[in-house]
């Protein structure tokens, strides 16, 4: 009998941890959105904003590298507007149009993609690897889409502690989604 109770109270500490676990991911989720909302809605400054955004990001999720690409509507080309983690420079040269990359695949669709194996993503767009000397092994990338338009992108990529997930991916949603408000906004202010 009292393996019996040991066991159940093994198992019933197992749960409560993993319960725990959930519950602190979900609380960090929760600041890293309400950081980012308040980053947000504290300037029009598009460059500002979307920097700073892009960096809370990037240290709350524990990633090697992140970036944020912006559609231009006239030449359907994607430019990367901030990236954290990777040489700014040649990172900031690349135009790709929407056949190229797995962010050009993401922004035309408008459908999300994460892949734990980069080298075998028929999609991903080597040639940024090598112009920045970064090394691409996992990558998520979430369409920025605001009333109905994709208007950009947001990549994350090499996760630190495990593979992306779908847990990753709604995060990565919720963050996108306050992310293209601030764009619009932003852009809209700028031709006004």
């Amino acid at each position: 009998f009292l393996f019996v109770y040991a066991a159940i109270a093994l198992e019933n500490a197992r749960v409560f941890q993993a319960a725990d676990q959930a519950l602190t991911a979900r609380v960090e989720e929760l600041n890293t959105l309400i950081h980012i909302t308040q980053t947000i809605t504290s300037s029009l400054d598009l460059q500002e904003v979307i920097h700073l955004t892009i960096k809370q990001v990037h240290d709350s999720w524990h990633i090697e590298a992140s970036s944020l690409w912006l559609l231009d509507e006239t030449t359907q080309t994607l430019r990367v507007l901030t990236n954290v983690g990777t040489a700014v420079e040649e990172l900031g040269k690349i135009e790709l149009n929407l056949d190229q990359g797995i962010v050009g695949k993401v922004v035309r669709s408008g459908k999300p993609v994460y892949t734990n194996d980069v080298a075998h993503n028929e999609y991903h767009y080597q040639e940024a690897d090598h112009k920045t000397g970064f090394h691409t092994r996992s990558l998520l990338c979430v369409p920025l889409v605001f009333r109905d338009q994709v208007v950009g992108a947001m990549q994350l990529l090499n996760k630190r502690d495990g593979d992306f997930d779908e847990v990753d991916l709604e995060r990565a949603r919720a963050i996108a989604a306050a992310i293209a408000i601030a764009v619009s906004n932003a852009l809209l202010f700028d031709e006004a």
